[in-house]
């Protein structure tokens, strides 16, 4: 798992005090109007943030990204290329730890 970043601000003076992270996602989240609640499946990760520093995996992480958030976009591989050899952009990996999941479904009878 991947995601980027400015070299500096906020985030970064964090992560370099301490690296640790918890990532999470929720998918199927479906209200349940007579039950009142919410059907769901989610994952929670605990792990820790690394930066990376080899140029070749920075521009594939960031390739991933580009191509994850604007498919199509014939800009992507050049913007990831360009991005990888910027030092004021940083790239995270983050090394996963521990996982744990949940999910509330339809109640069967």
């Amino acid at each position: 798992m991947y995601f980027h970043s400015a070299n500096r601000g906020l985030k970064s003076e964090l992560l370099k005090k301490d690296p640790r992270v918890c990532v999470t996602a929720v998918a199927k989240a479906t209200p349940d109007i007579p039950g009142m609640t919410v059907q769901y499946q989610s994952v929670v990760a605990y792990g820790r943030a690394e930066v990376v520093t080899e140029v070749e995996e920075k521009v594939e992480a960031l390739r991933r990204i580009c191509y994850l958030h604007t498919p199509g976009n014939p800009d992507n591989d050049d913007c990831s290329v360009r991005g990888g050899h910027r030092e004021d952009v940083v790239v995270y990996r983050i090394v996963i730890d521990q996982v744990s999941g949940k999910e509330r479904g339809p109640k069967v009878k």
